[in-house]
């Protein structure tokens, strides 16, 4: 989960991997209340119960989404500066890894700044890399209302910038300010929708949900939407689902108060079945502090996405966690230098695809622990082009 926006003097916004939002002491609940205007016998719930399966057994199955088949060749002699919003992120670390990764394929050359989830960090690096006259830069994670003077000085350079999970959608100009973005709000309100839909289906028709996210982070608050999308579909469906509380935190606080935060919420809604986080760097602190408070034992599950390692070892191992959405930072960052190359080429830049995929016990051993990228060689379809 990458870290976007609303950053505090310490600490500011991964996506890669990403490659990830707000309240009185860093929280705000708010409780839900279920509705139903049919039953929940009815056709359209019958309807709506079907399609949830149906998604669930197609976003399952490996992702073929197609890796371009043409383009210019690489031009030769480029640089690129890669800025993550921190590297103890998992998923901006992927991502970040691999813009080098892919730089490197191509005949570039990359460095990484790590921004350590400061604002103002992040700014000084965004200048630093103007100034030793990069031809390009990435930022993962970085929404661009919090960087606007390095964002101004890049553009004063004539360096173009593209970003890896760094939407800032409540800033008209957001697109404009980018060579390339990926991957798309549709996909990161995918990963949010589909962990619902899992967790309807682990239910059997019947979730009583407790969500937790930072939706200050915009990547994460467009999960949100595709879970807030789920709620208000299954409800006008007259199915069964229950928003019993959604409370707000810190990302900044994920390893020091969330777990505390997490089994407070739990305790004050003690009929809850299923646990939505955003993402899934939140999902161990929820589940520890879930577990230290006893709440682990009565049949309640958690779902999350990203497909960050650590959540996929206690899926595999039947814990606490039954599934995540993963995606593919790396394929979005073979992408986005992609599109450098085109524009150095004085083509136009191409949409980025970013795959998603669906992961629980029965598939885990297909997630290539955290590392899941995709189920096509997209390596080989760049690398292909590139060398024209």
């Amino acid at each position: 989960m990458f870290r976007s926006k609303s950053m505090p003097k310490a600490i500011g916004a991964l996506a890669l991997v990403a490659l990830s939002m707000v309240a009185l002491s860093g929280c705000a609940t708010t409780a839900g209340t279920p509705a139903a205007s049919k039953p929940a016998d009815s056709k359209s719930a019958a309807e709506f119960t079907a399609k949830i399966g149906a998604d669930i057994t197609e976003l399952s199955k490996p992702n073929l989404a197609p890796a371009p088949a043409s383009g210019p060749a690489a031009v030769s002699g480029k640089t690129i500066a890669v800025l993550p919003v921190t590297l103890a992120d998992a998923s901006a670390k992927r991502a970040s890894n691999t813009v080098v990764e892919a730089s490197t394929a191509i005949g570039w050359k990359a460095t990484i700044y790590d921004t350590h989830v400061s604002a103002t960090e992040a700014n000084e690096k965004l200048l630093q890399a103007v100034t030793t006259k990069v031809d390009g830069i990435v930022l993962v994670g970085l929404d661009p209302q919090n960087i606007g003077s390095g964002l101004a000085a890049a553009k004063a350079a004539g360096i173009p910038v593209s970003c890896i999970a760094c939407w800032g959608q409540d800033d008209a100009d957001t697109k404009s300010k980018f060579l390339s973005v990926a991957p798309s709000e549709q996909v990161l309100t995918d990963l949010g929708r589909v962990s619902a839909e899992y967790a309807y289906q682990y239910t059997k028709g019947h979730p009583k949900f407790l969500a937790m996210n930072d939706t200050s982070l915009t990547n994460l608050k467009f999960r949100q939407n595709g879970f807030d999308k789920f709620v208000a579909d299954c409800t006008s469906a007259g199915a069964d689902c229950r928003v019993l509380a959604n409370q707000n935190f810190q990302y900044a606080n994920t390893f020091t108060t969330l777990p505390a935060q997490a089994a407070s919420l739990a305790q004050a809604h003690p009929g809850f079945n299923a646990f939505w986080a955003g993402f899934d760097v939140a999902a161990p602190p929820i589940i520890s502090g879930l577990t230290q408070a006893g709440l682990t034992s009565s049949g309640s599950f958690l779902v999350g996405s990203q497909g960050d390692g650590a959540s996929e070892k206690l899926i595999a191992s039947g814990g606490y966690q039954k599934a995540t959405v993963a995606i593919s930072w790396e394929w979005a960052a073979y992408g986005i230098i992609d599109n450098f190359n085109r524009q150095f080429s004085k083509g136009k830049p191409i949409d980025v695809t970013v795959p998603i995929r669906l992961f629980d016990k029965s598939n885990i051993a297909e997630a290539k622990d955290g590392t899941w990228d995709g189920d096509v060689d997209f390596r080989a379809a760049f690398k292909k082009i590139w060398n024209g």
